[in-house]
């Protein structure tokens, strides 16, 4: 089983390289941000009593909507704080979903036994309690599916990458469209990052589309 602090490092080194802009620390920021999540989510997994489920906040719809209209009126976006805050949560609830999957088995490792240590518990007791059936923490409460994604991370990121990259607002927006299309197409995803899922994000795209046809 490969070190996955290797792994993760090898990957953040390969991105640099691809970059002509060698100040990228966001990079690291969001490296250790992951760290974070991981000896986190195992810590609150241990603490907590069987069927409790894990903490997950979402982006506010009105919020979001509220976003797009001002952008469309005004041109511009007024409320910068509230698309940074919008940014965040997506960025952070995709750490949370990769670090779920790494953590239910659906990636080649599990965390370093450092991560469990750090968590004050150890890799054994987490499985031991994975495997009890009475466990529903990584349940999402309304499908019961486990919040994981095999297939969606990679585009996802991809996505990702471009809104760390993003300095303007104006140009940010577009490319939040573009996470929430690929979290649109995969219905279970988009309850993970918007309040009101797959039905609110479709109410978006047909008011984005009313709007089009009006200019």
């Amino acid at each position: 089983m490969k070190n996955v602090n290797k792994i993760i490092k090898e990957e953040i080194f390969h991105f640099l390289k691809e970059w002509d802009d060698p100040n990228q620390d966001w990079i690291y920021d969001l490296y250790e941000e992951r760290n974070q999540i991981v000896i986190e989510t195992i810590a609150d997994f241990m603490q907590k009593p069987f069927g409790a489920r894990q903490p997950w906040k979402l982006v506010p719809f009105q919020k979001l909507k509220k976003t797009w209209e001002d952008w469309v009126a005004a041109g511009y976006v007024r409320d910068t704080k509230g698309l940074q805050e919008i940014k965040d949560r997506l960025i952070r609830n995709l750490l949370k979903l990769d670090v779920n999957t790494e953590l239910l088995g659906h990636m080649q490792y599990l965390p370093d036994e450092d991560y469990f240590e750090s968590a004050n518990t150890t890799e054994k007791k987490f499985l031991k309690k994975m495997d009890n059936l009475k466990n529903v923490y990584f349940e999402d409460p309304v499908s019961g599916q486990w919040r994981i994604s095999d297939y969606g991370l990679k585009p996802l990121w991809k996505h990702a990458e471009k809104m760390m990259n993003e300095k303007n607002p104006d140009n940010l927006l577009p490319i939040i469209d573009e996470f929430l299309q690929v979290v649109h197409m995969r219905g279970d995803l988009a309850s993970w990052f918007v309040e009101g899922g797959s039905n609110a994000l479709s109410d978006l795209s047909g008011y984005q589309r009313d709007q089009d046809e009006y200019k």
